[in-house]
């Protein structure tokens, strides 16, 4: 099983200056540097600032082209201010050493801006680094083992003790529960139905600050599923970042599941643009997610608007189950608005049920989807292959 990774940052900056008479006397493709600027603690790493005043290629001829160069491959976020200006750039780097603008400003938004010959430029940049995950303990409750526990949480396979105070300290759903003579607060228990005893122990243990022996990506998730739950903000805090950090092709279904289920919507999107760049690795896992999350998680990584388009994606890469979640709909009611691109689907990826459906539906609809702009273009092959069917199953 591979490692759970954490990360830690680094900030650091630079300035360079860009004459005005560079933008005339340098050619295209011709660059200037800072001097090689090291990262402590960080094995190496070092970055300079790269620029070409007249532009990096013919392509971007007439701009400022400026770029990130580092010898090493971590994230990275930075951004570039021209000093006294509202021109400015902000991008996140991954897995690449250099990185940057071919077009960061045209040199007429510039000359205006120059003072004395001379533009500050300032670049500011964070390092990303992964380490091995540890869970950090909360030193809340360490001296606590002095006062006997006062509620059981109760699983299906087991108890887990704790303080009515603490739980309602760190959580607001439970000092809700304790509130208010309620019946859990009278009988000292809590039964929860929705999460296993090895969950619930584990996100207890990190509360009162214990060692969580299992961190794994996997365990991490069912934690954080549990902080959510009960808006346990101390935990949730500590882990949020390990799911993007450990994006895989062999958990990003189980990360997207919480992403989606508890609508952390920029880890969802993280888990999409993955899903994008590692399809192929990624499709035999893709299989397994339900097929509503599948069709926003295509529709978010490929741009795709309708279901339709999502149809067509689907089929392309043979992800049956979300064609069939998308077709069903289709196979028990057509209506106006869909029968063409329905029609247009149906043959082009040659299926056979839907296209009985739009046979009939054309029959008991003729005049009405005749009169359809969107029908009268369709290629001449599918109206007739509609026309066709519809002749066949009425004298069938």
């Amino acid at each position: 099983m591979a490692d759970t990774k954490n990360a830690f940052t680094v900030k650091d900056s630079t300035t360079f200056i860009i004459h005005e008479s560079e933008l005339a006397e340098q050619k295209v493709a011709e660059h200037l540097e800072t001097p090689d600027r090291n990262i402590l603690h960080s094995d190496g790493l070092k970055w300079k600032i790269r620029w070409y005043a007249a532009g990096y290629n013919e392509d971007s001829a007439g701009h400022i082209s400026i770029f990130l160069m580092s010898n090493k491959n971590v994230r990275r976020r930075m951004s570039v201010v021209i000093d006294g200006s509202l021109i400015k750039a902000f991008t996140v780097f991954d897995s690449t050493s250099s990185k940057g603008w071919p077009k960061y400003a045209k040199h007429s938004a510039l000359r205006p801006l120059f003072r004395g010959g001379k533009l500050t430029v300032t670049c500011s940049i964070e390092f990303e680094f992964l380490v091995p995950f540890l869970y950090k303990t909360p030193r809340l409750a360490d001296g606590c083992g002095h006062v006997e526990f006062d509620v059981e949480l109760v699983m299906e396979n087991g108890n887990v003790g704790a303080h009515k105070s603490f739980l309602s300290l760190m959580s607001p759903v439970f000092h809700a529960i304790f509130s208010n003579n309620s019946a859990e607060s009278k009988s000292g228990t809590v039964e929860i139905t929705d999460f296993e005893f090895e969950t619930v122990k584990a996100a207890i243990d990190l509360c009162y600050g214990r060692e969580v022996p299992d961190n794994s990506i996997k365990m991490v998730i069912k934690i954080l599923r549990f902080a959510h739950k009960y808006e346990i903000k101390a935990v949730t805090t500590q882990l949020e970042s390990i799911p993007r950090l450990n994006l895989s092709a062999l958990n990003f279904c189980a990360i997207a599941q919480y992403a989606y289920d508890c609508s952390k919507d920029n880890l969802f999107t993280e888990c999409c643009n993955f899903f994008k760049k590692h399809q192929t690795l990624s499709s035999m896992h893709f299989f397994h997610l339900p097929p509503t999350l599948a069709v926003d998680m295509l529709k978010r990584a490929f741009g795709l608007e309708t279901r339709f388009d999502v149809l067509r994606h689907a089929h392309k890469h043979e992800y049956n189950l979300v064609m069939s979640h998308l077709e069903q709909p289709l196979l028990k009611s057509l209506s106006l608005k869909d029968i063409c691109p329905a029609i247009s689907y149906a043959w082009d990826c040659s299926r056979d049920e839907l296209q009985k459906k739009c046979a009939v539906f054309y029959n008991d609809n003729q005049a009405e989807v005749s009169n359809l702009q969107e029908f009268i273009n369709l290629p001449p092959k599918i109206v007739h292959g509609v026309l066709k069917l519809r002749f066949e199953l009425r004298h069938s």
